[in-house]
């Protein structure tokens, strides 16, 4: 599965990446089951870090304007705020 293949490619400097090969081996899933659980895993994230950037008492933004390599402009826009006694900084969109 493609899919899944991708996601092992994350743990490839990894230790356990054997192990986690061997665990996904072993699922039985079809590629968009695979696909919706990563976006829903990704809108969760997403959520949790916006929230903690409403919920901090300090917050920042800096926005910056990037070129792809298809010449595309894209917009960035990055977030810092204290989240405990860390400050944090996040790629926003």
């Amino acid at each position: 599965m493609p899919v899944l293949e991708s996601f092992v490619e994350i743990f490839e400097v990894e230790v356990f990446q054997k192990s986690v090969r061997d665990a996904i081996t072993g699922v039985a899933l079809s590629n968009n089951t695979i696909t919706r659980r990563i976006e829903s895993m990704g809108k969760d994230l997403r959520e949790q870090i916006y929230e903690y950037f409403r919920s901090s008492p300090y917050t920042a933004l800096a926005i910056d304007e990037s070129t792809d390599i298809t010449s595309e402009a894209q917009l960035l826009v990055y977030g810092k705020f204290a989240c405990g006694f860390r400050i944090v900084e996040e790629l926003l969109c």
